[in-house]
């Protein structure tokens, strides 16, 4: 199943941060609408502080960088994600979905840029195993419990 959330922001200060809620494994597509020329950094994560992409995060969570100059105007690009390597001997990469098009995914919630001024579009793809929604059921009187609940599903 893919899930596709588009964004459109507007820079502030030089800076666009965008929350897409929840953490899932996808592909990031940009679109701008730049004033002048700007040299852009990007970054995707998984924790977030301040209204920033943490650049630490500890663990085994995820940070994506990379840097793209943009003319004034309009253009368009993909976050450009490096090839996946497993940690595991017996296998050198984690296959793709086939709905990705041969281009690699990466868990993230986050997305910052950092550098221009104008509009941008953000167009997340995220890729999800299929569920069925309705094969199980949860609630309780615990908030706390109820959101795990959805996180998990």
């Amino acid at each position: 199943m893919i899930r596709i959330v588009e964004k459109y922001l507007t820079f502030e200060n030089s800076c666009i941060f965008a929350d897409f809620e929840l953490d899932a494994y996808a592909q990031l597509d940009i679109e701008v609408e730049l004033d002048a020329p700007a040299k852009l950094d990007l970054a995707l994560g998984e924790v977030a502080a301040d209204g920033r992409v943490e650049r630490e995060p500890g663990g085994y969570r995820i940070i994506r960088t990379m840097q793209k100059s943009c003319p004034a105007g309009k253009s368009a690009f993909a976050f450009d994600l490096p090839p996946h390597k497993s940690p595991y001997a017996y296998s050198d990469s984690v296959p793709l979905p086939p709905e990705a098009d041969g281009r690699e995914v990466t868990p993230f919630r986050y997305v910052e840029i950092i550098g221009g001024s104008g509009k941008v579009k953000l167009t997340r793809k995220a890729f999800y195993g299929d569920f069925d929604d309705n094969a199980a059921d949860f609630c309780c009187d615990n908030a706390n419990l109820n959101r795990i609940w959805d996180f998990c599903k």
